[in-house]
């Protein structure tokens, strides 16, 4: 979206379906925000129906962070462990 800053190293993988991302989120380096398929399934092998992923606004994934969530709203701070 919008003012959505992306920054160098962070990963945004869309396996499993699409990723929408809002306006004004910050990723910053090295985030993973992966929308995968479940361990049990093979998308080779199964009709998997595509889901998506969707980010609303003013988030902020900071250095290092995970994110598998499917639905993410507004104005979080998302923290590495």
């Amino acid at each position: 979206g919008p003012r959505t800053v992306v920054h160098p190293k962070a990963r945004i993988i869309a396996e499993a379906g699409p990723i929408v991302i809002g306006e004004g989120n910050l990723i910053e380096e090295q985030a993973l925000i992966i929308n995968g398929y479940p361990e049990n399934i093979m998308p080779e092998s199964e009709e998997v129906e595509p889901k998506p992923m969707i980010i609303g606004t003013n988030n902020v994934f900071e250095v290092g962070c995970y994110s598998q969530a499917m639905k993410v709203g507004d104005n979080n701070v998302i923290e590495s462990k």
